[in-house]
């Protein structure tokens, strides 16, 4: 092996592989200098099974053997099932293979070829993306693919204003449901969409084409598929998925973007982009982070020492690194808005002490540590989830006594109960699109009020007969049903206009039913589609609460955190930052040393309230 793996002459040199003109899978290995624009062809593929049910452990061995310059080399059974099917095709041409070119045994030339793959791929005259098999019906998902009738070059033509053609390409296919299950199927099914090595690949490529089998797609026929299975919310295909599947086929179809406009456009930060994709997979979690190193910015006039491929490293090492690299990229400490689940959206249009100079001392990476100038707000006293499914009958009256028990909300503006609610729900999250929550989303809000309400009022009385009353006359339910919730009376009178402007929106049962998922009636061709598809405030809802809680504060502010949010942290502003953040202080650590909980939303210091209170002092905290 020694002798197969000879040291590389340069930083620049690589080697290739060729397989040889016989019946029987022979190469030889060579050595190329990328300075000389060698001819060459990448292998895209997974170091596993392809797809997600191959689990047998004989996909996770490399006890295949493929002979290379007279060297029995051992390979895993995917790579050597990809080699017999590009055989007849790539034979006596020169092929670059990571498990393969690379000396996987010396730690030196492992981390310098990883740093070079940028280069590899890029000047690679094309990449094969191996996807396993073929069977019936990925080989039909493929075919039906191409009857999706916007293509890239027209997609980027109508860009950004790209959701009218989407969706008519969409519905003039009138796909089956099981022609959709089949699509979505073929792009969630196979491992490689979740490979955090295969993003970077993809995105480089100067012409990638996918092998299934014998069947050779195109990028931008792949591309389609995505495009269709994001649409198809009119099958139940996705009900049986893992939700990070969605997440990645969601995520291909951005990146396939990415590669049309990544020359024109500087390189993110490594921290940026290793958030960005952590949900994608790696063997080794160090790869969580190099695996996106070839598409990423790798200095920082902020920091002494580039940031390097390193595998002698340790995991938190390599993650302390590229946090660092994140603090430094984001503005307005936006970076901490990456710890856990990022749910405020575009943090710009928040301005909680952004108009301050940011401040922060960063520790040595050992240290873990990082000073911040910040402004104590409050501390929290309750909590309860943001966000619940239709008939989770606790979801509502949480809400509700949270929001209104001892008493209404502490704001700073002359704003309506209801308003509250509404900006509460979805963080003032359409105003980065230029929305205002309390003017353009009021109807929408007063449907979802009176069914949940509605739904609220039948759990807790035992009684249908009582929330059909409710509905005929919200007034005369208003207080049994505050009596019931164990809330003053007078608090659920406020919201009494816009529930009964909720009610008269509500013909039918039907009306309720459809209220409770954040549906609408469609008509015509559109008729499954529209009731497949959830409403603009149901979204946002979902979006900003899921897996986040509501919390109060001593002071009756109200706010949203992340799930991790318990009673006694605190909430403070940070000196140049977008939004709040919560801190939780531990009892044997001093009184300005922190351990860092999440973001925040609170209602009434997004905007630079919070800097206009009385009082206000500014405090040195540390952060591990």
């Amino acid at each position: 092996m020694d002798t197969l793996y000879s040291t590389l002459p340069s930083a620049h040199h690589i080697r290739v592989l060729q397989l040889e003109r016989n019946d029987s899978i022979d190469a030889s290995l060579h050595v190329v200098d990328l300075d000389t624009q060698p001819e060459y062809t990448c292998l895209s593929y997974t170091w596993g099974g392809p797809r997600w049910e191959d689990e047998d452990e004989d996909w996770a061995l490399p006890n295949r053997t493929l002979l290379a310059n007279g060297y029995s080399l051992d390979i895993g059974r995917n790579l050597r099932n990809a080699l017999d099917h590009l055989h007849g095709t790539l034979a006596g041409r020169a092929i670059w293979i990571d498990a393969v070119c690379i000396n996987q045994r010396e730690g030196s030339e492992r981390n310098a070829q990883v740093a070079l793959m940028d280069r590899i791929y890029e000047q690679a005259s094309n990449v094969v993306v191996w996807l396993g098999e073929a069977s019936p019906a990925w080989e039909t998902a493929i075919k039906n693919m191409d009857r999706f009738a916007l293509t890239l070059e027209g997609y980027w033509e109508a860009f950004p204003a790209v959701h009218k053609p989407w969706n008519d390409a969409f519905v003039a296919c009138e796909f089956t449901d099981e022609e959709h299950v089949d699509i979505i199927h073929f792009l969630t099914g196979n491992r490689w969409f979740s490979r955090i090595w295969t993003l970077q690949e993809h995105i480089l490529a100067r012409d990638i084409r996918f092998l299934c089998g014998d069947a050779m797609a195109p990028l931008e026929t792949i591309w389609k598929g995505s495009m269709i299975a994001t649409l198809a919310g009119v099958t139940t295909a996705w009900a049986d998925l893992d939700v990070s599947r969605e997440e990645w086929n969601k995520e291909f179809m951005t990146t396939v973007g990415i590669r049309y406009r990544f020359a024109d456009e500087p390189k993110e930060s490594i921290g940026i982009n290793a958030h960005k994709y952590r949900s994608r997979q790696a063997t080794d979690p160090k790869d969580k982070v190099f695996g996106v190193f070839g598409i990423s910015r790798t200095t920082d006039k902020w920091i002494e020492e580039p940031f390097l491929v390193d595998y002698s490293l340790s995991v938190q090492e390599v993650y302390t690194k590229a946090a660092a690299y994140g603090l430094v990229a984001w503005k307005g400490l936006e970076a901490l808005c990456h710890v856990g689940d990022k749910k405020n959206g575009e943090k710009a249009m928040f301005k909680a002490a952004s108009n301050l100079e940011s401040e922060f001392y960063l520790h040595s990476v050992k240290e873990k540590a990082v000073v911040f100038i910040a402004s104590p707000i409050d501390s929290v006293i309750s909590t309860c989830d943001a966000y619940w499914k239709s008939r989770e009958k606790q979801g509502m009256p949480n809400f509700l006594k949270l929001l209104l028990q001892p008493s209404r909300p502490a704001t700073p503006y002359n704003e309506n109960l209801a308003s509250i609610f509404l900006r509460l729900l979805v963080a003032d999250g359409f105003k980065n699109e230029g929305i205002d929550p309390r003017k353009n989303l009021t109807q929408l809000f007063e449907r979802w009020l009176f069914s949940r309400l509605f739904d609220c009022d039948e759990a807790h009385r035992g009684e249908t007969g009582s929330a059909v009353a409710f509905w005929h006359d919200p007034k005369s339910r208003i207080s049994p049903m505050a009596e019931a919730l164990g809330i003053e009376c007078h608090l659920l009178e406020e919201l009494l206009e816009s529930i009964s402007r909720g009610a008269k929106q509500c013909t039918t049962v039907d009306d309720i039913e459809l209220g409770l998922v954040g549906r609408d009636h469609g008509s015509g061709a559109h008729a499954q589609y529209m009731q497949s598809m959830r409403h603009a405030l149901a979204v946002q809802w979902e979006f900003t609460g899921m897996n986040r809680r509501f919390f109060r504060t001593s002071l009756g502010y109200v706010g949203i955190g992340p799930r991790t949010v318990e009673v006694g942290d605190r909430v403070m502003l940070l000196q140049g930052a977008h939004v709040p953040y919560i801190f939780r202080h531990l009892p044997k650590d001093p009184e300005t040393v922190f351990d860092f909980v999440g973001e925040a939303y609170l209602h009434g210091f997004m905007y630079g309230e919070g800097l206009e209170r009385d009082g206000i002092r500014w405090e040195k905290i540390t952060v591990y």
